[in-house]
């Protein structure tokens, strides 16, 4: 069976859009950060309206306001790639990624 996925707005290099996605078992376990970043909308209509940037995801994961993150779409992505890695491993990385 193929894993599910959840797309992420991204840019290459040059700006141009990429079809970039993470497994959907990463947002699952930040639904309501994600879906309270995203103004009350749930994951399923994030999803279908195109997903969430590195830096929402990033922000959301951390569960922060947006702005609080300086803003590199290179460390939100490295970021979101350390959470999936904790989810991976541990089964539940919010408790890793809260704010010290």
């Amino acid at each position: 069976m193929t894993e599910r996925l959840f797309p992420v707005i991204a840019r290459d290099t040059q700006g141009k859009s990429i079809n970039a996605r993470i497994p959907w078992r990463l947002v699952e376990a930040f639904r309501h950060q994600c879906e309270e970043m995203c103004g009350g909308q749930t994951l399923e209509r994030i999803a279908e309206r195109g997903g969430m940037s590195w830096r929402e995801l990033a922000h959301a994961l951390a569960g922060l306001r947006m702005g609080a993150l300086v803003h590199d779409d290179r460390a939100h992505q490295i970021m979101v790639m350390g959470a999936l890695h904790l989810l991976d491993r541990q089964g539940d990385p919010r408790g890793s990624l809260k704010r010290v």
